[in-house]
């Protein structure tokens, strides 16, 4: 067989290739974009971007004298295929470039992909070999492949994600580049690639990728680990296990490439839904190093940040040094309250933020310094229907109302900011969490004795009356599957509403103090007098 001299190298890649109680819960959003968009457009893109290192070129090497119509390449496959098979590396090396070459053009890539034996005497090659060269374009095929949806088919059933994913450990940086990338394409776009990189062990040669500089390089290897850890514990715990979640962090801390910084934060938020990374993310401090992005420009990647934290702050009550992620949280929220576009995501993390983070002693007196009182107080006006942002906003107005020096600053706040009538108004909401967090805040106003005439003034005394009265209903109103049980019935109690009438009881005995108000309440109390003796005898039996 006759061979000529040609000159060629791997492929560069290119951008279009690849690409409530009071504690709020945790979320993890949907899987990453179905359809990639590859063009990178800017600091809010969702994109990942091109390497500004690409592979060397490779030296002139002898190729065989190869058209590339299909009906040339078909009848070169089956001699390629036994030239791959060959025991000589140079002989081998030179069938690689060979295929190389082939694979690089349309027509004759479609045969390649259609011809399986190739792909196995390819992949057989790689396994068995330590020459560089080899091994450069064994891996540089793939990646042309893996450019395809056919290709990526193709390479995912015959086994090709273990030999790219083993690629990782290679000492050549260009192996690696166009293995990760080969790897990312089929991960974003080939169903049961996670899968087939988890059983290979995929996730520790990743992890031990991070220590690489280029934050270009880390935007693809950091998006491997997102979507290998999305939905799946086990990747998770060997995230955090290999240290993986602590090096995204020190990466956050100096990160100043946007693609990189939106792709971190997505990740720390599937991670933040996990105990152990979200304990490994609070004491290695992520708070910290999040709130460093948080910005009112609502880019995505501060989405993510204040999802992150939404995650965190349920295990965070303690934590201390949170002054500028508290102060940016509520420059977020009050830009958001202020925009002409509603971004109610965004105002129902802050909520959720500030809910959690207010049973600390410290941030009450920063959230209520900084002006949160009346921030709380304009989200609850604006959003009174909104369930997911009111019962979180009012949970954090509770916090800041009791316990601490300032608490009674506070409760005059809501008088200032004419807070107290939108609060009393959503205890005729259908949500029982959001009732039990109203009544709690009323009950910590109405211990300050200049706030009893104002919450009679507004009605507290009939709406606390008429909650009562509906827990009289729903306690007896217990669904057995085939109806409801009788108004007569025994009372069966639940913890929820029974806290909710130990709340409304207090607030109401509070309130009986001024002599108008014990009037008031007194005219009220068929609603709840019997009722309230029935169910606490029935708790005390």
């Amino acid at each position: 067989m006759s061979f000529s001299n040609f000159t060629t190298k791997i492929p560069e890649i290119q951008a279009t290739d690849s690409g409530f109680s009071s504690a709020a819960p945790s979320i993890i959003d949907d899987e990453f974009l179905a359809s990639f968009d590859f063009n990178y457009e800017g600091k809010s893109s969702h994109t990942l971007p091109p390497f500004q290192s690409t592979p060397e070129p490779m030296s002139p090497v002898p190729m065989l004298d190869v058209q590339t119509s299909s009906d040339v390449a078909s009848q070169a496959i089956p001699t390629l295929i036994d030239l791959l098979s060959d025991e000589d590396p140079f002989i081998q090396n030179k069938a690689c470039n060979m295929v190389l070459q082939l694979s690089t053009e349309k027509v004759s890539r479609e045969t390649i992909i259609n011809s399986p034996g190739m792909i196995v005497a390819l992949l057989e090659a790689l396994s068995k070999t330590n020459d560089i060269e080899i091994i450069e374009n064994g891996v540089g095929i793939l990646y042309n492949l893996s450019e395809h949806r056919q290709g990526r088919l193709t390479i995912y059933k015959l086994g090709g994600i273990f030999e790219l994913v083993r690629m990782l450990s290679c000492n050549s940086e260009s192996v690696v580049h166009l293995a990760i990338t080969a790897l990312h394409l089929l991960l974003l776009h080939q169903e049961g690639s996670k899968e087939a990189v988890r059983d290979a062990n995929g996730l520790p040669p990743l992890i031990s990728l991070l220590q690489n500089q280029n934050e270009q390089f880390l935007s693809i290897v950091t998006d491997c680990i997102r979507l290998l850890v999305y939905g799946d514990s086990e990747s998770k715990i060997i995230m955090q296990r290999l240290g993986g979640t602590t090096q995204l962090l020190q990466i956050l801390q100096t990160v100043s490439y946007p693609n990189l910084l939106w792709v971190i934060s997505n990740t720390l938020k599937v991670l933040s839904a996990c105990q152990e990374n979200k304990r490994t993310i609070i004491e290695n401090g992520g708070l910290q190093a999040l709130a460093m992005h948080l910005n009112t420009q609502l880019d995505s990647h501060v989405s993510n940040c204040l999802f992150t934290i939404r995650n965190l702050s349920d295990a965070a009550v303690f934590q201390n040094d949170l002054h500028l992620l508290l102060s940016n949280t509520m420059d977020i929220l009050r830009f958001a309250l202020t925009d002409q576009v509603t971004q109610e995501n965004i105002i129902t993390c802050v909520a959720g933020i500030l809910s959690n983070l207010t049973c600390n002693v410290i941030n009450k007196q920063i959230v209520r310094q900084m002006g949160g009182v009346e921030l709380l107080i304009g989200t609850v006006i604006k959003f009174g229907s909104k369930e997911e942002i009111t019962e979180p906003a009012i949970c954090a107005l509770r916090h800041l109302t009791c316990r601490y020096i300032e608490a009674e600053l506070a409760s005059n706040a809501i008088l200032d900011c004419e807070g107290l009538g939108p609060i009393i108004s959503l205890l005729k909401t259908n949500s029982w969490p959001l009732k039990k967090a109203v009544v709690g805040l009323l009950r910590n106003l109405a211990l300050l004795d200049a706030n009893i005439v104002p919450l009679r003034d507004h009605y507290a005394i009939e709406n606390l009356a008429e909650v009562l009265n509906e827990a009289k209903i729903a306690s007896r109103s217990v669904d057995l599957g085939a109806g409801v049980v009788p108004m007569d019935a025994p009372l069966i109690p639940d913890p929820k509403i029974e806290a909710i009438i130990e709340e409304a009881a207090a607030t109401l005995k509070i309130m009986a103090k001024d002599p108008l108000s014990k009037h008031k309440i007194q005219e009220k109390s068929f609603f709840f007098e019997e009722f309230i003796v029935d169910i606490f005898n029935t708790s005390i039996n």
